[in-house]
C-alpha cells in the first residue's frame, strides 16, 4: 500500500476514471496491473531495495543476504502469516531510461535543446542562460 490506498481501491479509481470521466476513446489502462505493464513497456520500471529501518543500510550488495541491519541490529522482516515482508522498502527509479524515452520525441528532443539555440544575440539578458552565471556554468562544465 503507498499512502495507505490499496490496490483495490486503485482499481477502482482507475475504472471510474476510464469509464466516467475522461472521454470514450481514452487510453488510461483500466485497472493497477495494466498501468504497471504500461509503464514497463516504455522503460519506466523501478526496483525495490529492502532498506534499514532506520534507514543506517540499504539492503543490496553486500548486504543483500543480511537478515539485520549491520549497523544498528534491527530486523529487515516482519512476520506477515507464514511469509516475511520487509518493514521499509526504497524504489529506484533508473535515470538513463527516462532520460532516453524524453529524447525519443523529436519535438521534445528540440525543447530540450532550446537552450543552446536561442542565445541573445544582442547582449540583453531575455532568459537565464544570456546570464553571467550561466556563461560561468558553461565555460566550467
Amino acid at each position: 500500500m503507498v499512502h495507505g490506498v490499496s490496490n483495490k481501491f486503485v482499481d477502482e479509481l482507475l475504472a471510474l476514471l476510464h469509464k466516467h470521466l475522461l472521454p470514450l476513446d481514452n487510453c488510461l489502462p483500466p485497472t493497477m496491473y495494466g498501468a504497471k505493464t504500461l509503464t514497463h513497456k516504455v522503460g519506466l520500471n523501478y526496483t525495490n531495495i529492502h532498506a534499514c529501518v532506520n534507514g543506517c543500510v540499504l539492503f543490496r550488495k553486500q548486504y543483500k543476504t543480511l537478515i539485520t541491519c549491520p549497523k544498528c541490529e534491527s530486523t529487515r522482516f516482519k512476520e506477515h502469516g507464514q511469509s516475511h515482508v520487509a518493514i521499509k522498502m526504497v524504489r529506484h527509479f533508473p535515470l538513463v531510461p527516462r532520460l532516453l524515452c524524453m529524447y525519443q520525441g523529436v519535438g521534445t528532443s528540440e525543447l530540450m535543446t532550446w537552450h543552446s539555440k536561442n542565445r541573445s544575440i544582442d547582449g540583453k539578458v531575455r532568459h537565464v542562460l544570456d546570464s553571467k552565471g550561466w556563461e560561468h556554468i558553461d565555460a566550467t562544465f
